[in-house]
């Protein structure tokens, strides 16, 4: 669980450094205030683009597909990062306890 934690971490850490300037000028335009997760915006709308439906979409599905892949990709990465951290707790616990 462990691994998978580490690898879904490292995915989204490079996805989002990768893809930190993708579509900047529209993120900008977006209110934050409706738009919690802006931060995410712009590897959502790269994982859309790669999948290749937004030919196929609105401007205002577009949005709202950008909306629910980034809640997506911030819950696994507050999952993941969550399961990294009860382990270090953990295993800082087992070697206290064994000292």
């Amino acid at each position: 669980m462990v691994i998978v934690s580490l690898i879904i971490l490292l995915f989204v850490i490079t996805g989002f450094l990768y893809t930190k300037s993708y579509k900047r000028e529209e993120i900008s335009t977006l209110n934050k205030k409706q738009n919690p997760f802006i931060l995410m915006y712009s590897l959502s709308y790269k994982i859309i683009d790669q999948l290749k439906i937004s030919n196929s979409i609105k401007t205002s599905e577009y949005l709202d597909y950008a909306k629910k892949i980034s809640i997506v990709i911030f819950m696994f990465s507050i999952t993941s990062l969550l399961c990294y951290l009860k382990l270090l707790i953990s295993k800082k616990v087992l070697l206290t306890i064994m000292s």
